[in-house]
This record gives structure tokens, C-alpha cells and sequence, in this order.
């Protein structure tokens, strides 16, 4: 329907994790579904390129890199709940945990389960730094 590559990957992870995926960018846009159990997401402002310039910024915190959290880049902290979905654009650093204050219902003991949508909207060219890149 889009005419962009679009891949699907299921993530898995049981309740406690104080890291489930550690601080990181994708090189995708990604919608995330979450479908089970509860995850905590925290997304960031993109670190200013001339800070590590020779590192690519829809690959940082893989590997031997390792990212380092600047609280005052938080743009979201939020638990996904049952039925949500969040959009992650490419480049955005993200973590996750389900280390979540103790609540007592049955959907805190569920393990978490979410879909990951991503979407190769830049190899096409298409973002806003393209756009803005041909513009001036």
C-alpha cells in the first residue's frame, strides 16, 4: 500500500526488566503495537550529528557503541498499555524496560509482547531532512 519496504518483527519480554532493549536508533520509522503485558518506552532527541560525526546516526547504541542517556533530551517516558501504538521516527534513540511499579491486575503478570512496523521511508529519500537538503 505504501510502495516502501515495510518488515514486522515480534519482541518478547517477561515482566522485571529493568532493560529490555538497551539505548539505541533504528534506521526504520516504527509503529509499535503493543498486544500483551505492559512496556515502559523512553524516546529522545536525536544526539547533534557533529557530536560523534564519524558514527552512523540511524545506528547508534549497536555494537561497540554504546549511548549515553541526557535526561534532558526525553521527549517521551510512557507504558504502553494493551492496544496502544506509538511512532518512533528513524534516528530517535529508544530503550525500553518492563520493570514497572507492582500493580495488581492480570495484565502486569503477562509477559510483553509488541509488534515493531518498520518502514524504509529514508532509502527513498523520503524525510525531512531530504526535503529540507534539496530545498536550501
Amino acid at each position: 500500500a505504501t510502495g516502501l519496504p515495510i518488515w514486522l518483527n515480534v519482541y518478547l519480554s517477561k515482566p522485571g526488566l529493568a532493560t529490555s532493549t538497551q539505548l539505541h536508533t533504528d534506521a526504520q520509522d516504527v509503529v509499535l503495537v503493543q498486544c500483551t503485558g505492559r512496556k515502559r518506552w523512553r524516546v529522545y532527541r536525536p544526539p547533534p550529528p557533529g557530536k560523534t560525526p564519524s558514527l552512523d546516526p540511524f545506528a547508534r547504541g549497536k555494537g561497540t557503541d554504546h549511548m549515553e542517556f541526557v535526561e534532558e533530551d526525553l521527549l517521551i517516558d510512557t507504558v504502553m498499555e494493551p492496544g496502544q501504538v506509538l511512532y518512533i521516527p528513524a534516528g530517535y534513540p529508544h530503550t525500553t524496560d518492563t520493570l514497572l511499579e507492582p500493580v495488581e491486575d492480570e495484565v502486569a503478570s503477562q509477559p510483553s509482547v509488541h509488534l515493531t512496523v518498520g518502514v524504509d521511508s529514508h532509502i527513498w529519500s523520503l524525510s525531512y531532512a531530504h526535503l529540507r537538503q534539496h530545498a536550501l
